[in-house]
């Protein structure tokens, strides 16, 4: 596998193309079994889960199950819920907490992408993305002097990890665990499904998509892609996948302007402001079991920029040809590259 590169021949351009949020089409079709399927506010987003391949009896508990599993995991990975993992080592002034192995695996996973990133994903960042009120009613930018002291928090690699026991070398340090939480729960709520015997669904937890199975016979699932600020009503094309994780990042999701100048939610940890990059959106694929993997890597690329991005998946690729990742890069132009396996098809 290889990287599509902007001068070879192997670019593919699709004008006015950004992945946004995901969408699946779910339409049946002949001999198939309508989805049941549930929806909720959780994760800070808009949660939804389609079962295929059971009777609407027998589902009913399976969806609220996975409900309370999503429950579950937030209130172990949240930094605002009292009591949460995340809470406690934050408020713990650099004591040691036992969290649970979900929680430390997520840890981990973050600590992997800051190095992955080179420093520019850091899950420390707690203490600066809490100055920043993206989707309150009268959201601002922070007082670059809290900014500055909050800035003397972040780095990954003061985190402590001894067996179960994590603990900050900086007692006012705090973890934030929000760019890579979604995907490693998407991977979990599967697990859940395939063990109480489900083949076919489709999990959406705000964008970072899971699918177990096909939707059919020889009938992959169809992630649409949606047009940018098009309040979901234009599709500008799809990516056709089965067993399978879609997560998509971009700088447009949480946002406001202050003083003509547009602020989004992707913090840079050197600088505390929104990362500077050539790209509006990331959008990785992968073999399902690595939404929480591709969730973080999303980010990374978006904040790397496109020609890093790039090179670190085609070395991803390389290396780890068992996750079957594949990548587009929207840029600033409006304009999508792709690698050749992405193979993202237009909505005519």
């Amino acid at each position: 596998m290889h990287i599509t590169s902007r001068a070879g021949a192997w670019v593919k351009l699709l004008p006015a193309i950004l992945i946004t949020v995901l969408i699946i089409i779910t339409q049946t079709g002949c001999g198939e079994k309508d989805p049941v399927s549930k929806s909720d506010f959780c994760l800070d987003t808009t949660c939804d889960i389609k079962i295929y391949d059971m009777k609407t009896g027998e589902v009913g508990k399976i969806l609220d199950g996975a409900f309370e599993e999503i429950d579950k995991y937030e209130n172990l990975m949240s930094k605002t819920i009292e009591g949460s993992d995340v809470y406690k080592i934050n408020h713990a002034q650099g004591q040691p907490v036992e969290v649970s192995k979900d929680t430390l695996k997520v840890i981990e996973l973050g600590i992997e992408m800051g190095d992955l990133s080179g420093g520019m994903f850091d899950i420390t960042i707690g203490k600066v993305s809490s100055l920043w009120n993206f989707t309150g009613d009268d959201p601002k930018v922070p007082e670059q002097a809290d900014l500055t002291e909050a800035l003397k928090t972040v780095n990954y690699k003061q985190i402590d990890i001894n067996d179960s026991a994590v603990s900050m070398k900086d007692p006012q340090a705090q973890l934030d665990l929000g760019g890579v939480a979604k995907g490693y729960i998407a991977d979990r709520i599967c697990d859940y499904l395939k063990n109480q015997g489900v083949e076919k669904a489709v999990i959406n937890l705000g964008g970072n998509v899971a699918v177990l199975g096909e939707k059919a016979k020889d009938t992959p699932w169809n992630i649409a892609i949606e047009r940018p600020y098009s309040d979901r009503t234009e599709m500008m094309g799809y990516v056709s996948v089965k067993d399978a994780t879609v997560v998509t990042s971009g700088i447009y999701e949480r946002k406001f302007e202050q003083d003509g100048v547009l602020y989004h939610h992707v913090l840079d940890p050197h600088t505390g402001y929104p990362v500077d990059t050539d790209l509006e959106a990331v959008t990785i694929r992968a073999a399902r079991g690595n939404s929480g993997f591709c969730d973080g890597l999303s980010t990374v690329c978006l904040m790397l920029g496109h020609d890093k991005a790039q090179a670190l998946i085609q070395t991803l690729q390389e290396e780890h040809p068992e996750m079957k990742l594949e990548a587009a890069f929207i840029d600033k132009n409006d304009a999508m590259t792709q690698t050749d396996g992405m193979d993202v098809k237009k909505d005519e």
